[in-house]
């Protein structure tokens, strides 16, 4: 699947994407769907809604995520990456969302 950054994420199989509790809409997206799949995704790139038609596969990870600190970062970004490595460490659960953009990757 082509994805950039900017690209906004509009649906998936016909679901619109939810505008707040996005980790459990994916999960349960996750959870219907078995390898080989056909998913219809929707986005919005540029200002033209693109429609695309990936297969799910399973993706395994070689390094661990990692985020690393922006000395010109605000307020906003600095409170996301202390509570990411707050969930990292197993303090809390991390599953917020932007409520007030769509989900851009």
């Amino acid at each position: 699947m082509s994805y950039r950054v900017g690209d906004a994420l509009l649906r998936i199989n016909i679901k619109e994407m939810p505008q707040s509790g996005f980790h459990d809409f994916f999960q349960k997206m996750l959870a219907t769907h078995k390898e080989g799949d056909t998913l219809k995704v929707g986005k919005m790139r540029d200002g033209k809604e693109i429609e695309l038609s990936p297969v799910v596969e399973k993706v395994r990870l070689t390094r661990p995520a990692e985020l690393t600190e922006d000395p010109g970062a605000t307020k906003g970004p600095l409170a996301f990456r202390e509570q990411w490595q707050k969930a990292r460490a197993g303090k809390i659960r991390l599953c917020q969302t932007n409520q007030n953009r769509r989900h851009r990757g």
